[in-house]
């Protein structure tokens, strides 16, 4: 009867990690495309302006909202892609070996990469707090709002990776990309 009650109790912890990854990677996707429309809409508008002759510099803040949109953006798009399980990896290496060796090369793979994403979420959450009293030229922002993307994709990441763990440990076959 425990063991029953574990596995339900495991698969419903997989089954909420499933929920929680979907829906912070559609809401991270949600926020990277907002984020290049607005990149796209001020940058575009900076070079219409220029070749107008209406000014003959840039917008100092055009540049530093396009930087900060930027980073944004690579951290945001790191976790969408580490959802999908796309980032590069050098497959024919362990392909050939055999099962038991790969499961243990993948144990220790998710292992540093978990290891990884938690010193990344420690650090980040330091720096941002350390930025907090730094502000940005142009706008006068906090600094802590751009590196405060560290943190959060880090976050983003340790729950898509926990799900891809919970998901591989299962009986069923799962697609990494669903």
């Amino acid at each position: 009867m425990t063991g029953a009650r574990n596995t339900s109790l495991i698969a419903a912890v997989g089954r909420g990690l499933d929920l929680a990854s979907r829906v912070l990677d559609l809401a991270a996707q949600i926020a990277g495309l907002s984020m290049i429309a607005v990149l796209t809409a001020t940058l575009f508008g900076t070079v219409v302006i220029r070749y107008l002759g209406l000014f003959t510099q840039s917008f100092a803040w055009v540049d530093e909202t396009s930087r900060f949109l930027f980073i944004w953006m690579s951290f945001l798009g790191a976790t969408v892609v580490s959802r999908r399980a796309s980032h590069i990896r050098i497959g024919f290496a362990v392909d050939g070996l055999p099962e038991r060796v790969r499961t243990v090369i993948t144990i220790a793979v998710e292992a540093g990469v978990i290891f990884f994403l938690a010193v990344l979420l420690a650090q980040g959450w330091f720096v941002t707090r350390q930025t907090w009293v730094q502000t940005s030229p142009s706008l006068g922002l906090p600094m802590s709002y751009v590196y405060v993307s560290l943190p959060v994709s880090a976050a983003l990441m340790l729950v898509h990776a926990a799900r891809a763990i919970f998901m591989r440990r299962r009986e069923e076959q799962w697609d990494p990309h669903s």
